[in-house]
């Protein structure tokens, strides 16, 4: 009785996604749809889907600019956070896959996955440079900004938020035409 309850009741979670949408279709949407909502939570850091969305395309195009595309691997080495979430769907953004590696796995572990998988690019942090071994054929792509002088990050999130308001390249203003 119990456990009948337990496995047929409480675990009754079946959910339908729309199996013709990919994961980042499903966010874009999102963003439409309530883009200051909390997308994200990672200890006290928060992105809402139009920041998770707009993180998640910087990267994307950036990935694309170094060849990233359909039948191409990007490793991704981080620790759960904010920047891991950002940068799986920059890979799916990017038309690539990601393969998954664990930061506090053993060197040896780590080395020969990135050279088995036959990873071009590794997403990581450059504070975990020495912690990762270094393969030939692979090139670290560095997500976070922390090494950039603060000047220049608060130019770059102005930018951003400046042109992120701007109508679409080539559309109209919303409004009358003088």
């Amino acid at each position: 009785q119990e456990y009948t309850q337990q496995l047929d009741q409480w675990n009754a979670t079946q959910t339908l996604y729309p199996l013709q949408s990919s994961v980042q279709q499903l966010i874009e949407a999102q963003v439409l749809r309530s883009p200051d909502a909390v997308a994200l939570t990672a200890g006290t850091q928060h992105l809402s889907y139009r920041e998770l969305n707009g993180r998640a395309n910087r990267l994307a195009h950036h990935l694309i600019g170094l060849g990233v595309g359909p039948d191409v691997l990007v490793g991704i080495a981080l620790e759960r956070s904010v920047e891991m979430a950002v940068g799986l769907l920059a890979v799916l953004k990017a038309g690539g896959a990601y393969v998954p590696l664990d930061p506090d796995y053993p060197t040896e572990r780590l080395a020969y996955m990135q050279a088995d998988s036959g990873i071009r690019w590794l997403l990581s942090h450059s504070a975990l440079t020495d912690a990762l071994p270094q393969v030939a054929g692979v090139h670290a792509v560095y997500i976070t900004r922390r090494h950039m002088p603060p000047a220049l990050r608060a130019l770059l999130d102005f930018l951003v938020e400046r042109f992120a308001a701007e109508p679409a390249w080539g559309a109209p203003p919303p409004g009358p035409t003088p």
